[in-house]
Formats: structure tokens, C-alpha cells, sequence
């Protein structure tokens, strides 16, 4: 009843004997038959067991994603489903859609938790706890500090880049030590 559907949706090759439920139908009527098909998986698993579902980068989210979890998100009221989603605050992302919905229709059943900055401080530990060092030199940690802004993804990214160009490097104790001059590093515009 759903393989058809969700084995499109995940770009599955289809076997022969459900083909032809999928050739003919239009891209509407498919994005109807993904719609029913996704929220029948998800109520039968709910109804087997409580259902958690975790949901990442929604701020990547394409619209017709969105409007597959407008669609899904009734299930909370029906079943014992739980979806857990994580988002970069972007009110310009069709996510932000999302968050509206859920603030209006289901404000009984929706908790947003939102994360601030790590300070300084903060970002400077975890730079030292990612590089298993106690000292890391202050050029270098401004360069970090300033293009992650706290956020600690963007840390590990940017210390993953200072590693993967040379500027930081293991030496013969398995220690990290900074190889390049500060000043001569050059990050990326977006990571």
C-alpha cells in the first residue's frame, strides 16, 4: 500500500509488480500518494509503539517538504508520535512556515526551546576541549571566535578547515600545533 510511494520519494527502484500504481500519476497526484502513504508508515509505527521523530537542518526545508509536515503534524493529536525538529532561526526559510503553524494550531503540544551564542568563554573551552590542548594562540582563536559567533557547529567546521589546510597540525606527540601565521590564514566565506 506505501512502498510504491515512499520507495519514489527515497528514489528507490520500484519492482515491477508496483510500477505501474506510480508511472502514470502525475506529479500532484504522486505528491497526494507520498502525502497518504508517509502518514500511514508513521500512525501504524505510533500505534506499535510511541514514536519519536527527530528532524535536522529544517531551515534547508523546500517548500513541498514543508507542506509534507503540515501534513503529518495532526498525527500528534491521534497517535503517540513526537517530532522533535532543529532549525537555525531564518524567518525568511520556508521552515519559518512551519513554526507558525505549530505556535497557532498546536500550542498545547509544541515547545521551542532556543539556544543563544556560547560566549567567549565558552567558545574558547571548547576550542581548547577540540583540540586537546590547554593554549591555543590568541590570533588564532580571534579567527575562530569571530567567524563562529558562538555557534559551536561552526567552530568544529572552522577548526576541521585550519586542520585540513595545514594551518593546524599534529606534531610527533599527537599534540595540535598551530603551523601557519595567523594572518595567513584564509577561511571561507560560508562553511
Amino acid at each position: 500500500e506505501v512502498i510504491p510511494y515512499l520507495g519514489t520519494l527515497v528514489g528507490l527502484e520500484v519492482p515491477e509488480r508496483w510500477r505501474e500504481r506510480v508511472i502514470y500519476l502525475d506529479g500532484e497526484a504522486m505528491g497526494r500518494q507520498i502525502h497518504r502513504s508517509t502518514r500511514l508508515l508513521f500512525e501504524r509505527l505510533a500505534r506499535a509503539r510511541p514514536l519519536i521523530v527527530v528532524l535536522e537542518d529544517l531551515q534547508w526545508l523546500d517548500d513541498s517538504s514543508v507542506g509534507l509536515l503540515e501534513h503529518l503534524f495532526p498525527l500528534a493529536r491521534q497517535v503517540p508520535v513526537l517530532f522533535c525538529g532543529l532549525a537555525r532561526q531564518d524567518p525568511s526559510a520556508p521552515a519559518a512556515r512551519l513554526r507558525t503553524l505549530l505556535k497557532r494550531e498546536y500550542a498545547d503540544r509544541y515547545t521551542e526551546i532556543l539556544l543563544e551564542p556560547l560566549d567567549p568563554a565558552a567558545s574558547g573551552e571548547m576550542i581548547k576541549n577540540l583540540l586537546r590542548t590547554s593554549e591555543m594562540p590568541a590570533p588564532f582563536a580571534e579567527i575562530v571566535l569571530r567567524r563562529a559567533e558562538g555557534n559551536p557547529f561552526f567552530m568544529e567546521e572552522i577548526i576541521r578547515t585550519l586542520i585540513h589546510t595545514g594551518a593546524i597540525a599534529r606534531d610527533g606527540d599527537d599534540r595540535w600545533l598551530v603551523r601557519a601565521e595567523a594572518g595567513g590564514v584564509s577561511l571561507p566565506g560560508t562553511l
